[in-house]
C-alpha cells in the first residue's frame, strides 16, 4: 500500500475493500480485542490475557491468510484455516491463568517463543523461499511496513494526546476525564490503526518485487555497524589474550557479550545480503573473516557459561545461551565454508532451536527444573540436611556457610516461582504447605528446613495490607454527603509531604508524621490528623502477623475523621510498615484516597 492512498478517497475505498478480503479474520480479532480491551480498561478489569492472545494470534493468522495466497485456496477453505488458526492461538487465553501474581514465568516465555516463531513463519514461508533474493525482499517489505505503521500510530496517537490536553486546558469541558479518553484514543490508534496499516502493505506472496534498504541504511551498514562488529573483535581477542596470560578463567557475564557481538555480526549480514554494501568480493571476504573469527570466540562463551553451570547448575537463561552459542556455531561453520550460504537457512534454524527449548522432550523449563532440584539435594545432603531421601531439620542455621544459606534460598524461591515442588515433595513428611503468595510459600519450606532467616529476617514485625484485588471485581464507594475526592495520595518513609490539589476546593498538605499519624492542612491550615497505630495493631491481631501482603475489604481499611470542616473519609489502598518490640508501628509506604466536605 502507498501511503499516499491514505489522502485519497477513491484509492482509501479501494485499499479498505482489499484488506477485508484479503484479512477477514484478522480485522475481525483487532476489533473484538479493541472493544473487549477498553471495556475492561474502563472497568478496572484484568486484560492482560485478552491481550497475550491476540497478540499470539495476530502473526498466525497472517501466517495462514499469506498461506492461502500463495497456493490460491478456495475462499471457504481459506477462511476455515484462518478460522482455524485464529481460534487455536485465541486458546492461549485460557492457559494463562486469571490472577497475574499467580502466574508462573513458563506460560509467558513459552507465549514469547511462540510469537517469535509465527513472526518468522509468516515471513519466510508464504513467501519464495527456494529463492534466497526474493525471500530478503519479502521481508525487507514487511519489516518496512511495521516500522511505517508503528511511525504513523505512535505520531497519531501523540498528536491525539497533545490535542486531548489542549482542549482540556484551554477550555475546561471535559471534567478530569481525559484519562478515559486516551484509553479510548490509544486503543484504536494501535489495536486498528496501526494494525490495519500494517495489514495494507504486506505484500503478496505471489508478487515480490525488489526493494532496497535506501542509500541512509546502507551508509550506516557500511560506516558505522560493520566498524563496530569489528572493533568489538579485536576487544574480544585482546581479553581472549589477556586468559592466556593470566590463565584466569571468564567470567560467566563474558558469555552475552560474545552471544550479543556475534548476533550482531550475523544480522548484519543478513541485512547486506542483496545490498550494494561494499563490493561482492571485498562483503565476501569481510565476513568470511567474521566466520572464522568468531569461532574461538565461541570457544570462550561454552567456557564461561560451563564454568557458571558447574557452578550454579542449569537455568532457562543460561540454557539459552548455550542453545545460543550452539546454534552460532552451526550458522559460522555453514556460512565459512558453505559454497551455497543461503539465508533460508537462518530463520529455520532459529525457529527450530526455539521449539526445541520451549516444548521439546529435553525443553529449558525440565532440564532447568531438574538441574537445579539436583544442586539443591547436592547442598542439603553436603550440610547432612538431607539423609536417606528425607529432609532433616537443622537445630541452627548459623553453623551453614553464609553461601550456601543463600544458594538454598535462591533455588527454594526458583522452584516456587517454577511451581517445581513436586520435584522436591517426597522429601519432606507431610505435604509443603502452599500458601496464597510465592514469598510465603517460599518462608513455609524454609522453615521446614529449620531456617529463621532467608537471607533477610524471617521476623514477624512487618506488615502490609491493601484493598485489592478481590476477584478483579471493581468495588463501589459511597460519595454521598461528600463534596470532593482525592484519589491515589501516596507517602513514604523520610519523604517531604505531599501537596495535593482538590480544584475549587482548595489545596491541601499531607504529612506523614512518625510513628504512624497523618497530619492534613487545608490551604495551609490544620484540618485534623489521624493516628494509624490502633488500626494497624487491630488488624494484626485479626490476621496474624505474616509478613506478606493480605487483601482486606474496603470497610476494614476505612477510617471516619472529624475535623473543623466536617467529616473526612479515609480509606488506605496499600499500607505497609513494622512494629517495633515495644509496640510502636511505624508506617513504610501508604496510598490512600479522601472523601471530604466543604
Amino acid at each position: 500500500m502507498h501511503i499516499q492512498a491514505l489522502f485519497s478517497r477513491q484509492a482509501f475505498g479501494t485499499y479498505i475493500r482489499r484488506l477485508i478480503v484479503r484479512f477477514p479474520i484478522i480485522l475481525a480479532i483487532t476489533v473484538i480485542t479493541t472493544v473487549c480491551f477498553i471495556r475492561t480498561a474502563l472497568s478496572n478489569g484484568e486484560n492482560y490475557r485478552l491481550v497475550f492472545a491476540a497478540a499470539l494470534a495476530f502473526p498466525w493468522t497472517i501466517f495462514a491468510a499469506l498461506l492461502a495466497e500463495r497456493f490460491e485456496w478456495r475462499r471457504l477453505y481459506s477462511l476455515f484455516v484462518q478460522l482455524g488458526t485464529a481460534l487455536l492461538a485465541v486458546s492461549y487465553y485460557f492457559l494463562f491463568p486469571s490472577d497475574v501474581t499467580v502466574a508462573t514465568p513458563i506460560a509467558f516465555i513459552r507465549w514469547g517463543i511462540l510469537v517469535v516463531i509465527g513472526c518468522i513463519a509468516f515471513l519466510s514461508l508464504p513467501y519464495d523461499f527456494k529463492d534466497a533474493q526474493r525471500l530478503w525482499y519479502s521481508g525487507a517489505k514487511v519489516i518496512r511496513s511495521a516500522l511505517i505503521a508503528l511511525i504513523f500510530g505512535i505520531g497519531l496517537a501523540l498528536g491525539l494526546m497533545l490535542a486531548t490536553f489542549a482542549v482540556s486546558y484551554l477550555f475546561g469541558i471535559l471534567n478530569h476525564h481525559e484519562d478515559t479518553i486516551l484509553t479510548y484514543v490509544n486503543s484504536i490508534v494501535f489495536g486498528i490503526f496501526t494494525t490495519w496499516l500494517f495489514l495494507a502493505q504486506l505484500p503478496s506472496p505471489k508478487n515480490t518485487t525488489p526493494v532496497g534498504l535506501g542509500k541512509i541504511p546502507q551508509l550506516f551498514l557500511e560506516y558505522i555497524w560493520l566498524p563496530v562488529v569489528a572493533v568489538f573483535l579485536a576487544i574480544l581477542y585482546v581479553y581472549f589474550g589477556k586468559i592466556l596470560v593470566t590463565w584466569h578463567w571468564p567470567e560467566g557475564g563474558v558469555a552475552n557479550w560474545v552471544l550479543g557481538f556475534l548476533s550482531l555480526g550475523f544480522l548484519a549480514y543478513l541485512i547486506s545480503y542483496t545490498t550494494d554494501t561494499y563490493s561482492p568480493r571485498a562483503k565476501l571476504r569481510y565476513f568470511n573473516t567474521f566466520f572464522l573469527t568468531g569461532l574461538p570466540m565461541l570457544g570462550i562463551l561454552f567456557l564461561a557459561i560451563g564454568l557458571r553451570i558447574q557452578q550454579y547448575g542449569i537455568t532457562e537463561k543460561r540454557y539459552l545461551v548455550v542453545a545460543g552459542g550452539i546454534l552460532l556455531l552451526i550458522l559460522s561453520c555453514y556460512y565459512r565454508f558453505s559454497k551455497t550460504k543461503k539465508i533460508q537457512f537462518i530463520p529455520y534454524l532459529v525457529a527450530l532451536f526455539l521449539l526445541v527449548a520451549s516444548v521439546g522432550p529435553f525443553n529449558m523449563f525440565s532440564v532447568s527444573l531438574a538441574s537445579q532440584t539436583h544442586q539443591l539435594q547436592h547442598l542439603l545432603e553436603k550440610n547432612q540436611m538431607l539423609q536417606n531421601g528425607k529432609i532433616v531439620s537443622m537445630k541452627n542455621e548459623t553453623q551453614l556457610p553464609p553461601e550456601d544459606v543463600e544458594r538454598i534460598t535462591s533455588i527454594v524461591r526458583y522452584l516456587v516461582d517454577f511451581k517445581g515442588l513436586n520435584r522436591i515433595q517426597p522429601w519432606f513428611a507431610a505435604p509443603i504447605e502452599i500458601a496464597t503468595s510465592g514469598y510465603e510459600t517460599e518462608r513455609n519450606i524454609l522453615k521446614s528446613l529449620g531456617f529463621t532467616t532467608n537471607g533477610y529476617v524471617l521476623d514477624t514485625t512487618q506488615f502490609s495490607f491493601a484493598n485489592y484485588p478481590r476477584n478483579r471485581i471493581p468495588q463501589t464507594i459511597d460519595v454521598r454527603n461528600y463534596d470532593y475526592v482525592i484519589e491515589a495520595v501516596r507517602m513514604l518513609k523520610g519523604n517531604q509531604p505531599e501537596d495535593v490539589s482538590a480544584g475549587d476546593f482548595g489545596n491541601f498538605r499531607f504529612s506523614l508524621n512518625q510513628p504512624a499519624t497523618i497530619t492534613m492542612l487545608r490551604n495551609g491550615v490544620f484540618l485534623g490528623s489521624i493516628d494509624l497505630a490502633p488500626l494497624i495493631r487491630s488488624l494484626r491481631t485479626t490476621y496474624g502477623t505474616k509478613s506478606a501482603k493480605q487483601y482486606l475489604r474496603d470497610d476494614e481499611l476505612t477510617q471516619v475523621i472529624q475535623t473543623n470542616k466536617g467529616s473526612l473519609q479515609f480509606i488506605i489502598t496499600d499500607i505497609s510498615g513494622d512494629v517495633q518490640e515495644n509496640g510502636t508501628v511505624s508506617i513504610w509506604d501508604i496510598s490512600f484516597t479522601i472523601l471530604g466536605s466543604r
